[in-house]
């Protein structure tokens, strides 16, 4: 009985490619802020713990990728070990480059007057490097593993990005959403969470639309 209610729910997500991508980013978005939520929303609180929620929206972004793809068994397993091993890289850099970005208190004091040059500006502006290398590599992952999804496909991933950053902050201001319309609150409130899973799910956008043409 379980195995057929898998089989039907990754069937539904192969055959509904946009809307389960569309679903799946705000189910993410949704257990980031419930998890913000939960641990108390004061404050600069939210950076200072592990966000189960992150391991949880990658895990529906890998089931959603998978099934997009046609793969045999053997370069699946290595995709997705792949999509492993360059996820933990990035999100460990990427925490790195966020606690010496907010670093305060006396911590920050002893941080800025002993660390070399080359670390302050990495943790000041290393979140604006990383960021674009997560579309960037998943789009060469996926063409290493022999889909062909166009370079036009990562265009538009690296645009939505961008552009989802100013969206979601003018959304939090028409809400009039707690602590401000900024940047920092366009993540904290995991309003841009849904934004960011859909353009790295466009990466996979000709996987799908071959699938569809050979199916047809």
């Amino acid at each position: 009985m379980a195995i057929s209610a898998h089989s039907n729910m990754f069937n539904w997500l192969k055959n509904n490619p946009l809307l389960s991508l569309i679903l799946s980013g705000l189910l993410a978005g949704l257990i980031w802020r419930l998890e913000v939520e939960y641990h108390g929303w004061a404050g600069l609180k939210w950076i200072s713990y592990f966000h189960y929620s992150i391991p949880a929206g990658i895990l529906l972004f890998f089931v959603w990728s998978n099934a997009q793809i046609q793969l045999t068994a053997k370069k699946r397993l290595f995709f997705n070990l792949s999509g492993l091993v360059f996820t933990v890289v990035v999100l460990g850099l990427l925490e790195l480059s966020l606690r010496g970005a907010f670093i305060s208190g006396p911590s920050a004091f002893i941080h800025h007057m002993t660390a070399p040059r080359w670390l302050l500006f990495a943790s000041q502006y290393g979140i604006l490097i990383l960021l674009p290398l997560i579309p960037i590599g998943l789009f060469f992952m996926i063409r290493l593993f022999g889909m062909r999804p166009p370079y036009r496909n990562l265009f538009f991933s690296l645009a939505g990005l961008v552009v989802s950053v100013p969206i979601c902050v003018l959304l939090l201001d028409l809400v009039n959403h707690r602590g401000g319309a900024d940047e920092i609150h366009a993540l904290k409130s995991g309003f841009i969470v849904p934004f960011w899973f859909f353009f790295l799910g466009i990466l996979f956008y000709q996987s799908i639309t071959n699938r569809s043409s050979s199916a047809a």
